[in-house]
């Protein structure tokens, strides 16, 4: 097998990579291109519906949900920040001879390093700590709700800093574990480059990550992130129970206006949707990397797009959960609608009508 350098002879993803006639496929731009769009799309859609969202809580939140205006505040922040990086970075995994590669299909491909590596890791925040949110957003209503605590914005800041924190430790593994040294960058992208049958001109690709799955180093973040998702996604079960048994017993007892307890379901069906949608990227993502890594699918140029397809939903998450809070939380919802509810003065039941005015200028009527 030829070899690009002869001090990385022992690395025959090099020597692979630059066989011209062990080709993936002659569309690979034509991908990287669908990918690119499907990004803009769910940008461009994103912004809106976080735009109108943000403009919803701001000045169209009824009282009963004043107290949990800085949590969907917080989602709407974090999920432009998601659809800004992804748009950015569009990050592409490819596995060859064993080895994971994290390539940039966005704005910052040509980037050198350090920078092209930064960026990758300001996009594994973004997806990694919108999982940690979620957890605040339960625990914040778990101690609002259940607890009768007053959670000042200083005790939420600290929450989401200590979750930063998580992150920024599991994003030193990663610089331990993936970051490409200069002459593996060099070398490889420049393989890649002609590999891929970019344009001679174009400035060589730049390898943002690269690793063996079965390296300790791998292996060790990859523990890390696992448990801590673990931990998440434990916590969040515990706190839809709590939460869901002080809602019964007050639906029960009639201590709480049913007005109340109806926007409390409805905000618990809206983070139960929201935290499932990272999971699904997440268990989507195990499962192209054990289908490629086991070699279950014949031959190269499979395993090679089975495993660039990974990171495919995660642009539409930041879409989904505004997308979810305007249809499931219902006073939103009839803003949008058009339409204006009528409590009578008991607040035990309501109806809806047409609104007269256009928009309507209050939720309290």
């Amino acid at each position: 097998m030829n070899q690009i350098n002869g001090e990385m002879s022992n690395f025959s993803l090099y020597a692979i990579a630059s066989i011209k006639g062990y080709r993936i496929d002659e569309n690979f731009k034509a991908f990287g291109l669908f990918y690119s769009t499907t990004c803009w799309i769910c940008f461009a859609f994103g912004v809106a519906l976080n735009s109108l969202l943000i403009w919803l809580v701001l000045f169209k939140t009824v009282g009963e949900m004043k107290s949990y205006s800085k949590i969907l505040l917080q989602s709407c922040i974090l999920d432009l920040y998601t659809l800004c990086m992804a748009v950015l970075v569009q990050p592409v995994y490819i596995m060859l001879d064993g080895y994971m590669i994290m390539l940039q299909n966005g704005q910052f491909r040509p980037t050198g390093q350090p920078w092209n590596f930064i960026m990758a890791e300001l996009w594994v925040f973004g997806y990694y700590f919108s999982i940690i949110s979620i957890v605040i957003q339960f625990l914040y209503r778990y101690l609002v709700l259940v607890k009768a605590s007053n959670v000042t914005a200083g005790k939420l800041f600290l929450m989401l800093l200590i979750g930063a924190s998580l992150i920024w430790g599991y994003m030193g593994m990663l610089f331990y574990a993936q970051y490409p040294r200069k002459t593996i960058n060099d070398d490889l992208g420049s393989a890649l480059h002609r590999y891929f049958d970019y344009d001679p001109g174009m400035k060589p690709i730049q390898i943002s990550m690269i690793g063996r799955p079965d390296s300790y180093r791998c292996l060790m973040h990859c523990a890390y992130i696992f448990s801590i998702e673990v931990i998440c996604y434990v916590t969040i079960i515990w706190c839809c129970i709590k939460i869901r048994d002080f809602v019964r017993q007050a639906t029960l007892l009639k201590s709480q206006n049913k007005r109340i307890l109806e926007i409390n379901k409805q905000l618990t069906y809206t983070l139960i949707i929201q935290a499932c949608l990272p999971l699904v990227a997440v268990l989507i993502g195990v499962f192209c990397i054990l289908v490629c890594s086991s070699a279950i699918l014949a031959g190269r140029f499979m395993s090679f797009y089975f495993i660039s397809f990974m990171t495919f939903p995660v642009p539409s998450i930041p879409v989904m959960n505004p997308l979810i809070t305007l249809i499931v939380i219902k006073p939103y919802r009839n803003i949008i609608l058009g339409r204006k509810q009528i409590w009578s003065s008991t607040g035990n039941s309501a109806t809806v009508q047409p609104s007269t005015a256009v928009p309507p200028t209050s939720m309290h009527d």
